[in-house]
């Protein structure tokens, strides 16, 4: 009896150490790492990718002044298969794994490796990929602008009336009240608030 494919899985490992990099999917950063935080993870793809074709971009950057004696380490993995088994390495659908330090220059993360990869056959498109490109200044463009602005409006008010204000004049309102509560929070702490004795 053949897997379900609503139970097949496209998953990501990746191993980094002593290097600064992130893993991007289709544009969206799916993982980054920090040079002196060695980082071994994996993570589920299904949801960022894409019908017409998918495409994986990692970039790296050795730190300028390594804080830690560990080599260079860094490694992709990309596996496809049902729910629930583990696959062999080699049945990886793209791999990276970096061979030689060198080609890691120090300095902010650039691309070093890109791999494209198909979706499975019977995943459809995103709603979204098969809408009509919008552009500044369309008439549809615009008429979306103003409801979202009727949305963006009727939620001012329900957070006015939830505070006690019945002013309808919301947006004098709601910029009075944004001063107000930059003053009395500063990172994430009320200013002239009491510290418990410890």
């Amino acid at each position: 009896m053949s897997e379900s494919p609503d139970f097949i899985l496209h998953v990501v490992e990746f191993r980094a150490a002593a290097v600064n990099a992130s893993l991007s999917l289709n544009g969206v950063e799916l993982i980054r790492s920090e040079a002196d935080r060695p980082l071994m993870t994996q993570i589920k793809i299904n949801g960022w990718m894409r019908y017409s074709g998918n495409e994986l971009i990692l970039r790296a950057g050795a730190p300028e002044q390594p804080k830690s004696k560990r080599p260079l380490d860094l490694k992709v993995n990309l596996f496809r298969g049902p729910h629930g088994r583990q696959p062999e390495e080699s049945e990886a659908l793209r791999r990276y794994e970096l061979q030689d330090p060198k080609t890691v220059a120090p300095g902010e993360p650039v691309e070093i490796w890109k791999a494209s990869f198909p979706s499975v056959p019977y995943y459809g498109p995103w709603e979204w990929e098969r809408a009509v490109e919008l552009h500044v200044g369309d008439a549809l463009t615009s008429a979306v602008a103003a409801a979202l602005n009727s949305v963006a409006v009727a939620i001012r008010l329900r957070c006015l009336s939830f505070l006690g204000f019945t002013s309808t004049n919301s947006d004098v309102l709601w910029e009075s009240l944004r001063p107000a509560s930059k003053r009395n929070f500063v990172n994430g702490r009320r200013v002239g608030a009491r510290r418990e004795n410890k």
